[in-house]
């Protein structure tokens, strides 16, 4: 009586394998990648950076900014 049962073949299980792991390294690829276009902000975790410290001061700036030019338009200085 003939077996009846999938058996796999050892390419076919090697070829398996070697997409699961490029199906991986092109996870992490994409994670670096996503993770790279946020580089430019990971200063701004160092509160003793220069990014941190005009994240803080920013919305004062623009405010005052906004704040100031009214004044100066109510006056008629501008």
């Amino acid at each position: 009586m003939k077996d009846t049962y999938d058996t796999e073949r050892p390419d076919a299980v090697a070829q398996y394998k070697r997409e699961c792991q490029q199906a991986e390294r092109v996870r992490v690829r994409n994670g670096i990648v996503a993770m790279a276009a946020f580089a430019p902000l990971w200063p701004a975790a160092d509160p003793k950076s220069r990014l941190a410290y005009f994240n803080r001061i920013a919305p004062f700036v623009l405010i005052g900014t906004v704040v100031a030019f009214a004044g100066m338009v109510a006056l008629g200085l501008v």
